[in-house]
């Protein structure tokens, strides 16, 4: 599974997500098909972390 990686220093796109943190560096945040976040970590991410959230987003049905 392959996923793009955002450098985002001064957190102008985690801000416009909104309801997001803005200071907790390191922050993950998994999107959903809608581009919605599905899971925000505020902590280093084990691969399990992140599969545990993708997987299941992944067999869900693209959206309309």
């Amino acid at each position: 599974m392959t996923y793009p990686s955002i450098y985002d220093p001064p957190f102008r796109i985690a801000a416009a997500l909104g309801g997001v943190s803005t200071s907790v560096i390191p922050t993950t945040i998994v999107l959903d098909r809608s581009h919605r976040p599905a899971a925000v970590f505020l902590r280093e991410v084990t691969a399990d972390d992140i599969l545990d959230v993708a997987l299941p987003l992944a067999e869900e049905a693209p959206a309309s």
